[in-house]
Formats: structure tokens, C-alpha cells, sequence
């Protein structure tokens, strides 16, 4: 009887862990297309938030352009490309498509803070962001991100900001960007929070 329940538990694990690795899977053939298409278009972007140092089942591409018109140009192309809307925040625009996760893109760093008291918070001068890009590689494709420094104050941003919470991955995530890199700026962090309180 005991190794019966084991056995029940060594298949449950594994049909998990299968399940995992089709959604990583689908998450690396998604931002494969998105690339090519951009690339095509010579349409730049951020990858935000969706790279941690771990393998885990995300649930979208955040997507981060230039400024408005850019992110304008490339909604528009994704949108003939097959893509529909799925939702629209104020910055932001969620987009879906069958066989893959879901793309949310942004042209701002901002998050809904005070929900239907429609409080918008956005903290950062995103040129800053591009200025201090990094390119990385995830599933065998090469995508720019932002340097660990900013990629944590947005990760701590979107928990605040929209959620109102740090999920243990976010920490993880944050954890793991700070041990990665041994030239972490703490001082970038403070000087781009202080003017916040």
C-alpha cells in the first residue's frame, strides 16, 4: 500500500514537471516570434519582469517600447500578425493568441495603483532603461533587458504598485539578480526610490 501511494506520487510529480516544461516551452516559441516579427520591423523592446535566473511557468511577455508611437506601430503589427486584444490598462495593452502566453506591452513603466480610484503610479524615466540595457539569453534566443539594478525597481514596482504583494518567485527572482551580479548597485536603488519617500 505504501509504495502504491508513492508510485501515485512519483506519477503526479512527473505529469507536473511535464506540464512545466510545455509551458516553458510555449513561453520560448512566443518570444521567438515576437523577435522575428520585431526584427523585421526593426521595432526595439525590453523584456520586463519575464527573465528571472530560474526555471518557472510565466504566464506572459512584458514587452516595454520606446515611447508611444512605437509601441502604437508595434500593437498594430502584432494585431495583423493574428493577435487579439485581451485586455487595456492605461500604459499598456494585453494581447492574445491560441498556442501562446499572453503579451502584455508597454509603453510606459506604470501600473494601475489605486484600482478603481484610478490612481496611476509611474516612477521611472524608462530612457534611462535603455541606456542601460543588457542582452541575454533565454531558451537559445537573445533579448535585451534591463540591467539588474532597474530590473529589480520594476519587479518591486509591479509587486506594489498592481498587486499589492511579493509572490516567493518575485523574490526568488529579485534574490537571484542581486547574487548574480557581482557589481549590484545598491546605491542605484536608493537613488532612484529616494525622491519617493
Amino acid at each position: 500500500l505504501q509504495m502504491d501511494r508513492l508510485g501515485g506520487v512519483h506519477s503526479v510529480a512527473k505529469r507536473v514537471r511535464t506540464a512545466c516544461e510545455e509551458e516553458i516551452k510555449r513561453y520560448h516559441s512566443t518570444l521567438a516570434v515576437v523577435l522575428e516579427v520585431f526584427d523585421r520591423a526593426r521595432i526595439d523592446f525590453l523584456c520586463i519582469k519575464s527573465l528571472a535566473h530560474f526555471d518557472f511557468v510565466r504566464d506572459d511577455v512584458d514587452l516595454l517600447f520606446k515611447d508611444r508611437d512605437r509601441w502604437k506601430q508595434a500593437v498594430n503589427l502584432l494585431l495583423s500578425e493574428g493577435w487579439s486584444v485581451a485586455g487595456i490598462r492605461d500604459a499598456q495593452i494585453h494581447l492574445h493568441k491560441p498556442g501562446f502566453v499572453e503579451l502584455d506591452c508597454h509603453w510606459k513603466v506604470k501600473w494601475d495603483a489605486g484600482g478603481a480610484a484610478g490612481i496611476h503610479c509611474a516612477m521611472f524615466d524608462e530612457r534611462g532603461f535603455w541606456k542601460r540595457k543588457r542582452r541575454v539569453e533565454c531558451g537559445g534566443l537573445t533579448v535585451s533587458i534591463p540591467c539588474p539594478e532597474d530590473d529589480v525597481l520594476i519587479l518591486l514596482a509591479h509587486a506594489l504598485f498592481q498587486h499589492h504583494y511579493l509572490t516567493i518567485g518575485e523574490l526568488v527572482h529579485v534574490g537571484e539578480l542581486v547574487r548574480s551580479w557581482p557589481r549590484f548597485d545598491f546605491g542605484h536603488l536608493v537613488r532612484e526610490t529616494t525622491p519617493y519617500g
